[in-house]
């Protein structure tokens, strides 16, 4: 089961790497990317293209540092599977979720969390 919000969101980055996420005034740090992709929209009524990342965030980051020790990938890449998806959430203690940003202008969203 998962949760649609396309809510605007702020995502901190090192080397081109998502490494934390602002949501509801917490820091949380980004411990594994399980998928990347980019998809075009509906560019002829307009939509910009979008990144996605499927990733999996922890609990909120210690202090301002939010140090991240390296990404590491947490499934296979198969997009879709569930299984993997609740096992890299709940093995880890962390929880997946499906962000984007926008191209177009850079903002970046939380588009769905997984259960």
């Amino acid at each position: 089961m998962s949760k649609y919000l396309n809510e605007r969101i702020q995502v901190g980055c090192r080397d081109g790497r998502a490494v934390w996420l602002l949501r509801d005034g917490r820091r949380l740090p980004i411990v594994g990317v399980a998928e990347h992709w980019r998809e075009v929209g509906y560019w002829w009524e307009g939509e910009s293209e979008k990144e996605f990342f499927e990733i999996v965030v922890g609990g909120q980051s210690p202090g301002a540092g939010g140090r991240n020790s390296g990404q590491r990938p947490v499934t296979s890449g198969r997009r879709g599977v569930s299984g993997e998806r609740k096992a890299a959430g709940a093995g880890g203690g962390g929880r997946p979720y499906l962000i984007y940003k926008d191209l177009a202008t850079g903002q970046w969203f939380l588009y769905k969390v997984f259960d």
